[in-house]
C-alpha cells in the first residue's frame, strides 16, 4: 500500500517537473523570436523633421546591421616584433588573416 502511494507520488513529481521544463523551454523560445524580430529603436526618431530627412535617417539606421568590420589578427608590419613569435595561436592568426585577404 506504501509503495504504490509512493509510485504515484513519484509519478505526479515527475509530471510537474517535465511541465515545469517545458513551460521554461517554451517561454524561453517565445522571448527568444520576440526580441529578433523586434525592429527599431523604442523611441521614435525623426518625428518632428521633414519627410527627406526623415526617410535619410530610417535609410541609414536600416543600414547598420549591414556593417561588418572585421580587424586583423596580427599586424602586417614585422618591425613591431623583435623576436618572431614562436605561440602556436601566432599561426593560426596568421592563417585566418590569409584567409580574410583571399575572400576580399
Amino acid at each position: 500500500d506504501f509503495t504504490s502511494i509512493l509510485n504515484i507520488i513519484f509519478i505526479i513529481s515527475g509530471g510537474v517537473l517535465t511541465f515545469v521544463i517545458l513551460f521554461i523551454f517554451a517561454k524561453r523560445q517565445i522571448t527568444r523570436f520576440a526580441l529578433r524580430s523586434r525592429r527599431g529603436p523604442h523611441a521614435p526618431i525623426g518625428t518632428a523633421a521633414k519627410k527627406c530627412l526623415k526617410k535619410e535617417i530610417e535609410r541609414r539606421i536600416e543600414a547598420v546591421p549591414r556593417i561588418v568590420f572585421e580587424p586583423r589578427l596580427l599586424c602586417t608590419e614585422p618591425s613591431h616584433y623583435i623576436l618572431e613569435p614562436q605561440q602556436p595561436y601566432h599561426y593560426r592568426f596568421r592563417a585566418v588573416d590569409d584567409v580574410k585577404t583571399l575572400e576580399e
